[in-house]
């Protein structure tokens, strides 16, 4: 006996358990926007990097491990401080810098009194960093300098 019924097949894992490697390009690493980083920003890089999730794309024998959330990462303020004990502040002044340098975009502001995280996505915008077509990006400002769950419209 196999521990499990025979029509269900074995438990299901944890897709990130499935491939426990993470990695960064080498071209990322010798990249000017990637020096420009200050203090703990590239470990908070490499926390958003932990929090992908792959699957196996492709026919049996000839797989290939795929990324299913790059665009919809999300990694709670509260997580970060539980799981790597950094403090609010500098979790969010590492973002404010990975987001000025092109490494990630926020997708969807979250609500901290409603407990809604932010949703980030991994960007390429750190490949023109530098340059003049390099596209900047901040966090959007409220009206009392918190950041704004609808951008403001001009009318």
């Amino acid at each position: 006996m196999n521990g499990y019924n025979s029509t269900s097949g074995p438990p299901k894992k944890n897709r990130q358990d499935k491939n426990p490697n993470t990695s960064i390009l080498k071209e990322i690493i010798r990249s000017e926007a990637w020096h420009a980083l200050r203090g703990n920003a590239p470990q908070v890089y490499t926390m958003f990097l932990l929090e992908r999730s792959w699957v196996k794309t492709g026919k049996k024998g000839i797989e290939k491990w795929k990324c299913d959330n790059e665009s919809r990462i999300m990694l709670p303020y509260r997580q970060a401080q539980k799981d790597y004990g950094y403090s609010v502040k500098k979790f969010k002044g590492c973002i404010d810098n990975l987001i000025k340098c092109g490494f990630l975009d926020i997708v969807e502001h979250g609500i901290a009194y409603n407990r809604v995280p932010t949703v980030y996505a991994l960007s390429d915008r750190w490949r023109n960093f530098g340059k003049t077509n390099f596209v900047k990006a901040e966090r959007q400002k409220g009206p009392c300098g918190y950041p704004s769950r609808y951008p403001k419209t001009e009318v």
